[in-house]
């Protein structure tokens, strides 16, 4: 441990690593071995680590999340025995009283005649007994103590294990590196024991711990969203549907905190991160993820958009394009009920009022609409009504009354560009 922290002040990143790296490995967590007292004292190291020496780990807090995410997963599975009152064989009973470093060849005739699924719940019930219930959160809110580059490298490397422990099982995130991949074989996040106890789901855990680690660090989020919304959105287009559906709630949480946060005058912050929005919504091969979508968008209006003490400025932008690119969704109730909000926002932006909360994107409006007009071949109903309310803008900008005043208020959502970023600002 002191030595992966001296390595860690000096700048020595092969030699953390080589630190770090080796205690991971003499865990034997994952491997389907049965643990010893020496493994476990490896993986209290590896958390005593994480908590005193958080601040110079850098890269190597890879090891960590691993050791973290097989830790986590051993303590579920020994909650499960404890409420079902099942317990591992008779024969292992005074093993927890007197076993030493020195009786590994005694007990080689019990390992062998051990199944697998007997010793994994040994050693559930082992590891749960060392590690205190709340080591485990400790880890991530320690991250609310660390430096910007020192968190940031934290969420890079949880976002890194996150893609490993659920790339193993195919989809669009399964882009990982050869390197990735063979480390993910040879610890692989416990995909040992999980495979052959035939718990082959993808493992959400690291993901989890994402939106949670946001929420720690919501004061300096900005600085982070890059790497969050950027693996939110490629987890979200994963080909199982479970898996893409807990990215776009995660998403979503992630949304309606950044949104309790006024948006500065002529920033588009929030527009970079409800943008993952959009490109899910394009890309999502399952319907029940784009059903999401459009669920999440209308309580993210709810929530964060009222016309009194609402927060949405430039995320307005993302919800009417959202809203259009339902028009080319193949489901015809989904696109339908994209199409009537898209409608009450068109009323809304027309209807004069100083309170109004889309008349600023009357641009995107249009867009949206002229996605209705020209994908939703199978409802002409709605392609002429979308037709229709695109002559409504028209007339409504050729309209003297409207000429002279911008478009775009003085709120949250303005632009820098002098004429705002739709190019609604009309001299008289």
């Amino acid at each position: 441990r002191l030595g992966a922290g001296i390595a860690g002040l000096c700048g020595d990143g092969l030699a953390r690593s080589t630190f770090v790296n080796a205690l991971s490995n003499f865990a034997a967590l994952g491997t389907g071995k049965l643990m010893e007292n020496r493994h476990v004292r490896c993986v209290g190291c590896i958390f005593d680590i994480a908590l005193e020496e958080g601040e110079v780990l850098g890269e190597t807090w890879e090891y960590v999340f691993k050791v973290v995410s097989e830790v986590s997963r051993l303590k579920q599975v020994a909650e499960h025995l404890k409420a079902d009152a099942t317990f591992v064989d008779d024969a292992l009973e005074d093993r927890d009283s007197d076993d030493s470093d020195d009786d590994d060849d005694d007990e080689v005739d019990k390992v062998v005649q051990m199944s697998e699924k007997a010793i994994d719940e040994f050693n559930a019930q082992r590891v749960s007994d060392a590690i205190g219930d709340d080591m485990i959160d400790k880890v991530f809110q320690t991250s609310g103590n660390l430096s910007d580059a020192a968190v940031r490298e934290f969420v890079e490397q949880l976002c890194r294990v996150s893609r490993m422990e659920i790339s193993g099982y195919g989809g669009v995130a399964a882009s990982t590196s050869a390197a990735e991949a063979n480390t993910r074989r040879r610890f692989g996040a416990g995909v040992g024991v999980r495979s052959r106890i035939g718990n082959q789901q993808p493992i959400i855990f690291s993901l989890q711990k994402l939106v949670e680690v946001a929420h720690y660090n919501l004061g300096r989020v900005t600085g982070l969203f890059d790497v969050l919304g950027e693996h939110f959105t490629v987890t979200a287009l994963h080909s199982n549907a479970a898996v893409s559906m807990y990215a776009v709630d995660g998403l979503r949480q992630l949304s309606l905190k950044f949104l309790e946060r006024e948006e500065l005058a002529g920033s588009e912050f929030q527009r970079s991160f409800m943008r993952p929005y959009e490109d899910i919504m394009r890309k999502a091969s399952h319907r029940t993820t784009r059903e999401l979508v459009l669920s999440c968008i209308g309580q993210i209006v709810q929530v964060s958009g009222a016309k009194e003490g609402g927060t949405l400025r430039s995320g307005w932008r993302s919800i009417i394009t959202v809203l259009g690119l339902a028009g080319k969704d193949e489901s015809e109730d989904l696109s339908g009920a994209a199409f009537k909000q898209l409608l009450g926002f068109l009323d809304e932006a027309l209807g004069g009022s100083e309170d109004s909360r889309t008349e600023a994107y009357v641009v995107e409006l249009t867009s949206a609409l002229l996605m209705f007009a020209s994908s939703n071949k199978r409802n002409a109903q709605d392609s002429i009504k979308a037709v229709e309310g695109v002559m409504r803008i028209a007339g409504w900008l050729a309209a003297d009354k409207n000429r002279g005043r911008p478009r775009r208020k003085s709120s949250g959502a303005a632009s820098t560009n002098g004429s705002g970023s739709n190019g609604l600002a009309f001299a008289a």
